[in-house]
């Protein structure tokens, strides 16, 4: 038997009032219009929270209700069923309606363990083949998320003001509002996300000014000042699945029909990676709990940054898709500058010490030439007295 206590009725809108996270408020409303959806075929965005109260005070059997709303998530990863239906339990447990504990181990008991859909991680000569394919705004974005670990939802989120771009790696500032976790990390991407992401940035608003022209959305006034990537986790899914299909590399699971290399994926693209180089500082730069827990408390703020930073450069290379490792060509040539600029530095100061050297000489040598001329006159002089006491002499 359902408990029903007689609670002040709470809506969906005010539920996710008390939550901080816009990322959470969308999730959880997302899963509650499904549910209700499910109850109320005609269910839209303005009768949400009418229909959820009338769900609440309406005689259905919530039993049969939840049973079948989880019969209809068959397909779908059990994480993914658990946290659906923990977010209608919630709701309903707001309103003071609690299941019994045998029916909530039927709803809740999942026979599937693990991964229920076929994946596969990208290696860096197909996540490069994909990106061949990508327009200028979706390869910039697959490769900041396979650069620096961070899901795809606090990748869209990321302002223009999150970025370091004088960094060397380019420091990204992720806010506690739009993390999983609700804390706020740092992160980096690599020299070649850098260079993808300036291009994006230089075409951004000849894309904004034609998806104005032709979206209601888009056209809000303010709707995506200062956003980093002005589009949708959806709109990035169908370019990314468009630049797998021309790339040849589209498949799906024959189970799920879901696509088994999917963008999350670049996330473990990532770790597998840069947790060749440290373990606990790749978990904190994707954002889980015991990697910051680690990373920060053993080290600290400043050190535990530093920390990051040093295992992410080791690992630059490895993220490269482009076959050689631009981070470490970088490095070298600028390696190589930073040495001609000391030689010619060098060069410059000898010439100029030389240069007085030469002045000194030629100051001396002025010198001499004027004691010189000073000595040829008085030669000249005596040499007319000598003459002229000369001619007196025979005169006498």
């Amino acid at each position: 038997m359902v408990i029903v206590q007689n609670n002040p009725r709470i809506s969906v809108s005010q539920m996710l009032s008390a939550y901080e996270s816009q990322n959470t408020k969308r999730v959880y409303r997302g899963v509650l219009k499904g549910f209700l959806s499910f109850i109320y075929p005609d269910l839209t965005d303005e009768n949400l929270d009418s229909l959820s109260l009338n769900y609440l005070d309406s005689p259905r059997d919530l039993r049969d209700d939840l049973l079948s709303y989880k019969e209809s998530l068959a397909g779908q990863a059990p994480k993914t069923k658990t946290l659906k239906l923990s977010i209608v339990n919630q709701f309903l447990k707001l309103n003071g309606i609690s299941l019994p504990e045998f029916l909530s181990k039927r709803v809740f008991a999942m026979k599937e363990k693990g991964a229920i859909s076929d994946e596969r991680i990208p290696t860096n000569n197909e996540l490069r083949r994909i990106c061949e394919y990508l327009p200028v705004h979706g390869k910039a974005l697959a490769l900041v998320l396979a650069s620096s670990g961070m899901r795809v939802d606090e990748a869209i989120q990321i302002r223009d003001s999150d970025l370091d771009l004088s960094r060397n790696p380019v420091h990204v500032t992720v806010r506690s509002e739009t993390t999983k976790t609700g804390r706020k990390r740092i992160t980096f991407i690599s020299p070649e996300a850098k260079e993808a992401l300036e291009e994006w940035l230089t075409f951004r608003p000849k894309y904004l000014d034609q998806a104005r022209a032709r979206s209601a959305m888009y056209a809000r006034e303010g709707r995506y000042d200062g956003i980093l990537f002005p589009f949708t986790s959806g709109n990035f899914n169908n370019i990314w699945n468009n630049g797998l299909q021309r790339a040849g590399l589209y498949e799906t699971d024959g189970r799920t029909n879901r696509v088994t290399m999917r963008p999350h994926n670049l996330r473990k693209f990532f770790r597998l990676r840069v947790g060749r180089f440290g373990r606990d500082e790749s978990e904190a730069l994707m954002g889980h709990q015991t990697g910051l827990n680690r990373v920060y408390a053993d080290f600290g703020g400043v050190d535990g940054k530093a920390r990051l930073a040093s295992a992410y450069t080791k690992a630059i290379p490895e993220l490269s898709i482009y076959g050689v490792k631009s981070f470490q060509l970088e490095k070298e040539i600028l390696d190589k500058q930073s040495k001609f600029e000391t030689i010619i530095t060098n060069l410059s100061l000898e010439n100029l010490a030389l240069k007085r050297q030469f002045s000194a000489m030629d100051d001396k040598v002025q010198s001499q030439d004027a004691k010189l001329r000073e000595v040829v006159d008085g030669i000249s002089e005596l040499k007319t007295t000598l003459s002229t006491l000369r001619r007196l002499v025979d005169k006498q």
